[in-house]
């Protein structure tokens, strides 16, 4: 009892230390002043003609004309610009570098919506052959075959393509052959030789669209986005859309690298082959109404942040192009997010993604997550991936709040986050478990402002509260499937704290305790568990969803 007592006293320290560290958590809202542009330049893709002036009345044709008029103003006038894309597509790759006039560059839509950053070609004149449509591909897009890290090497060799076909804005399977077309019980296409062959009922009368950028075979020079910012600040894109880009691994629809002062409002991402939107190295930063779905790996894939607000966005049915390449070990997600200090995430839904939902991978501190959706994300193998929640490796403080997590895998996973806290949030119906807690052995972890580097061991899931929360399923809280590391377990229950929880569950134990698996009252007993209650009938398997 008296050990009891005093443990009792520990965890309200630690409980008190940790919410205020999680109330500071997130940032303020990053005012850019994106309206400070006086010179207007129209870009028309249909009516334009690139040695005009850029008038509404005589506008450019393409956008790299646009930027290349914008530069030559803002460094002789030191005034922002601002482009106006009227509606229609925009067939063209955009680079941008050293953008740091002192003023901002605004590249927006007239309409939302209607200005298209292409990365396909609109394919007519099909040839009717044996049942099938042919049609002239004078592309060489080989597989991409360069190394790659870790085991993500393990992809097949449909994963390594590139190509990508829709039809009426839906996409097509890739299959390698025209054995496995004839195997394949759906439409579909492959490539062969000089030409491309697709499986489709009276595809003539269809608008199909075919990838064909960004075209370039040298990745090493920023060859692989069709949008493509570097050591840049003060840059705005509104309202645009950005599909079909035909970016091989490891590279992305549109990308900002060492980028400060940046906004991305009111864009569409959709149908790109790997990543959509790219932040690496940026500072100052808002991502606000912004959709990434349906894209070959991650909706969202952000690495070493500094001040980053993301505000309703939507990261749905990513991971298609991993998944055909029957990878899915790691690295996908809806929204990931690798490295990351001053950070919001406001509304966000991250849905129905191979792999996970919402990543916060290493070093995240000062993290800050409200009013989330992360519902039924997957893999192949239930125990390793699939979470609506994948928390990992950091020292936080980390807080998510009101956030729904239900279908999944596992709801919460985490994997070595200390400080994490968890306030009226709902875990429902995962399949392994609504919270799943594991130590993995690993490098040490590193800040990547401070450079002080921590050993791993120093790194366990301690300081975690749930506050508040609807738990429910099978299987509750348990430690994820590598038992050899159930030390870090032990850290987990010693340390955490669970406060006015509503539980419910159709299994008899369905709590894990470092002695075993055990009912409501063993979980009472083993750890700081305080004023939550049990729903009556549960541990009796007529109760709620049966697995």
């Amino acid at each position: 009892m008296l050990f009891k007592f005093f443990k009792s006293i520990i965890m309200s320290s630690i409980l008190s230390t940790a919410l205020t560290f999680a109330q500071s958590a997130g940032v303020k809202q990053i005012i850019f002043n994106e309206q400070n542009c006086p010179k207007v330049f129209y870009i028309d893709p249909v009516k334009g003609d690139d040695t005009a002036v850029g008038s509404r009345s005589a506008p450019l044709k393409t956008l790299n004309q646009g930027c290349k008029l914008a530069n030559k103003h803002a460094y002789k006038k030191k005034e922002g610009v601002r482009l106006i894309l009227n509606p229609g597509s925009y067939p063209e790759t955009l680079q941008v570098s050293g953008w740091e006039p002192g003023a901002a560059l605004v590249i927006e839509a007239a309409q939302t919506g209607t200005a298209v950053i292409e990365g396909a070609d609109r394919f007519t004149d099909w040839e009717k052959k044996r049942g099938y449509y042919t049609h002239a591909w004078p592309y060489n897009f080989k597989p991409y075959d360069k190394p790659l890290p870790m085991n993500i090497g393990k992809m097949t060799l449909r994963g390594q393509q590139r190509e990508i076909v829709t039809v009426n804005d839906k996409l097509l399977l890739q299959v390698l052959d025209k054995r496995e077309m004839k195997k394949t019980n759906v439409n579909c296409f492959y490539i062969d030789d000089n030409e491309i062959v697709v499986k489709y009922p009276d595809l003539e009368k269809q608008e199909v669209y075919v990838s064909v950028r960004p075209a370039e075979e040298d990745w090493s020079k920023r060859a692989g986005q069709l949008v493509d910012f570097a050591d840049s600040r003060k840059i705005a894109l509104k309202g645009l859309v950005i599909r079909h880009a035909a970016s091989p691994p490891e590279s992305m629809a549109c990308k900002f690298q060492n980028c400060k002062e940046i906004l991305i409002e009111d864009l569409k991402l959709y149908h790109n082959n790997w990543f959509a939107l790219n932040f690496y190295h940026v500072e100052n930063a808002t991502v606000k109404n912004v959709s990434a779905s349906l894209n070959g790996a991650n909706g969202f894939n952000m690495h070493t942040l500094k001040n980053v607000r993301f505000e309703n966005c939507t990261a749905t049915n990513n991971g298609w192009r991993a998944w055909w390449g029957g990878w899915d070990d790691w690295l996908f997600a809806g929204l990931k997010i690798c490295v990351a200090h001053d950070v919001s995430v406001y509304n966000l839904t991250a849905c129905k993604n191979v792999g996970q939902g919402l990543w916060l991978d290493w070093d995240m501190i000062n993290i800050h997550v409200s009013n989330a959706v992360l519902n039924e994300n997957y893999s192949f193998d239930r125990k390793k991936n699939g979470f609506g929640l994948f928390a990992e490796y950091s020292l936080g403080p980390i807080l998510i709040e009101d956030t729904v997590m239900k279908k999944n895998n596992a709801g919460l996973y985490n994997s070595a986050a200390q400080n994490l806290t968890l306030q009226r949030c709902t875990l429902k119906d995962n399949h392994v478990a609504q919270i799943g807690v594991i130590q993995h052995k690993r490098e040490n972890l590193r800040n990547f402002e401070t450079k002080a580097q921590i050993p791993w061991k120093k790194v366990p899931p301690t300081n975690n509260i749930f506050e508040e929360c609807k738990i429910s399923g099978k299987m509750l809280v348990i430690n994820y499937y590598d038992w050899s590391h159930k030390p870090g377990y032990k850290d987990f229950l010693d340390t955490a704290v669970f406060r006015n929880n509503e539980y419910a569950s159709t299994e008899a134990r369905p709590f894990q305790t470092a002695g075993g698996f055990v009912d409501f009252s063993g979980w009472q007993e083993a750890v700081n568990e305080q004023n939550s209650k049990m729903k009556a009938g549960s541990g009796n398997s007529k109760w709620g969803k049966k697995y």
